[in-house]
């Protein structure tokens, strides 16, 4: 009882955030998401109503019970998706190999023939593939259900947008966590893992409490990121100390429970809403300013 209590103060669109710089990041991540993703579609759900806040009172339930480490998948539910598993990966393979080789997958998506137009947002994970989707958060949903899929536990990882104390913006990231090897590994589709010194995967609580391990990893870890992406920016833009990470079960076993109605981008959306987002960035962005002082 007192384990559920505690993690449903951090739950969901606030995360029992008090900080009104903190809510500010938070009111205008909402702001410019919910056009993307109305309320109640599989994205609006995971990353916001489900996500529980990162911090130091819901570490240690969210690193030890929170997410099943027993997959429940039926297998030939998913052909697709299996079908990727199966190309991908094999069973001499170790779990990292199985990690990294699904992650690279996801890595490389936005570089594939689109099977489908891209005129949506949201979608199934198939789709999510049909597409070559290079949006964070349906590349997240899709590789933890390929890391089920392969038998490797797997949950989702939010980084909200955050002001900078010049009012510059950090734009926001989602991720996953994968159970491999013992322990919770932060696996961002960007193509990044960190390693500690001594070989092991850290978690997204082991970046926010050592930053300092970010930046130092080895050769073969740096050469697996995506061009335009670096460990620097993972520092900078994702764990900085005024940032809001939440982590978000989403199991391929629950499926059913999610809404998956996609959101039509017809010809002109996409220039309205970064005209939308500019001007409510104008507007947060003031906000913020008269927050510090320096309005």
């Amino acid at each position: 009882m007192k384990t559920r209590s505690i993690l449903s103060h951090y739950k969901g669109r606030y995360f029992g955030v008090t900080d009104p710089i903190q809510r500010l990041n938070l009111d205008y991540s909402a702001a410019v998401m919910e056009p993307y993703y109305p309320h109640g579609i599989v994205d609006d759900v995971v990353y916001q109503v489900d996500a529980i806040r990162l911090c130091d009172a819901t570490a240690t339930e969210l690193y030890s019970s929170y997410t099943p480490l027993d997959v429940q998948y039926e297998r030939g539910s998913r052909p697709m998706l299996e079908e990727v598993v199966a190309e991908q990966t094999h069973e001499a393979m170790s779990e990292r190999e199985k990690l990294l080789a699904l992650l690279w997958f996801v890595r490389d998506l936005p570089d594939q023939p689109r099977e489908i137009p891209d005129d949506f947002g949201g979608g199934t994970e198939e789709q999510v593939i049909q597409k070559s989707d290079n949006y964070c958060g349906e590349q997240a949903r899709l590789m933890a259900h390929l890391a089920q899929i392969a038998g490797l536990p797997a949950r989702l990882v939010v980084h909200y947008l955050n002001f900078l104390p010049d009012g510059a913006l950090c734009d926001g990231h989602a991720l996953t966590e994968v159970y491999v090897e013992g322990g919770w590994a932060y696996a961002d589709i960007r193509g990044i893992v960190i390693e500690w010194p001594d070989g092991h995967l850290a978690s997204t609580y082991d970046l926010m409490m050592f930053p300092e391990i970010i930046e130092n990893q080895p050769d073969h870890v740096v050469a697996q990121i995506r061009a335009g992406y670096d460990l620097a920016g993972t520092r900078s833009r994702f764990v900085s100390p005024r940032n809001i990470n939440a982590i978000s079960n989403y199991l391929i076993s629950q499926a059913d429970r999610y809404d998956y109605t996609t959101v039509p981008h017809p010809p002109g959306w996409r220039e309205a809403y970064r005209e939308m987002r500019e001007r409510t960035l104008a507007e947060y962005r003031e906000r913020f300013r008269r927050l510090v002082g320096l309005g």
